[in-house]
């Protein structure tokens, strides 16, 4: 990959070996070292840097780095996949830990334990339709796993004030534990 660069800017990328037009004029072949009267020059776009342990490309570009063009990547973190089953001991006791502290460490004790629902959750259930909140309550106090696409699991993520986002990366925090 070449850079046509004129005035200390990238004008745009061309292939080596094809053509390019300036105005009306049309240049072929593109090689790297190439340069006219006008001020444009190609030049061959350097790599980017290596991509860090746990970073991902977001995006990438062609910038001038030290006058030279070079591919620029823009890093982001990388994202652990949202793991789609959690055990009850990892949902309760993450809910009992920071920065999330929903239901006191009695509580997710006993809800692991024996099956005693937290107060917090008693709550949600309570503000169910009726008919939702018999299985709501099983669910709660029976299951010994917990599923990220469970329609249950969308309406706690709501009534602790979470988007998808944030249910998901609460799903991620518990199964590390």
């Amino acid at each position: 990959m070449l850079a046509l660069i004129k005035d200390a800017a990238i004008v745009q990328t061309v292939v080596e070996g094809s053509g390019f037009a300036i105005g009306e004029a049309w240049t072929v072949p593109a090689y790297a070292g190439w340069a006219n009267s006008e001020g444009y020059s190609l030049a061959t776009v350097l790599d980017p840097d290596p991509v860090p342990e746990g970073k991902v490309v977001a995006s990438s570009s062609v910038e001038l780095v030290g006058g030279a063009p070079k591919w620029v990547n823009v890093l982001a973190d990388k994202v652990e996949p949202v793991p789609d089953v959690i055990s009850d001991r990892q949902f309760f006791q993450r809910l009992a830990m920071p920065p999330y502290e929903l239901i006191t460490q009695a509580e997710a004790l006993a809800a692991v334990k024996t099956g005693d629902i937290p107060y917090a959750m008693i709550n949600l259930i309570n503000a169910l339709p009726e008919a939702s909140r018999f299985p709501a309550e099983m669910l709660l106090s029976g299951a010994t796993e917990f599923k990220r696409d469970h329609p249950l699991t969308a309406t706690l993520g709501m009534a602790f004030g979470w988007d998808a986002p944030e249910v998901d990366q609460f799903w991620r925090d518990a199964a590390a534990i």
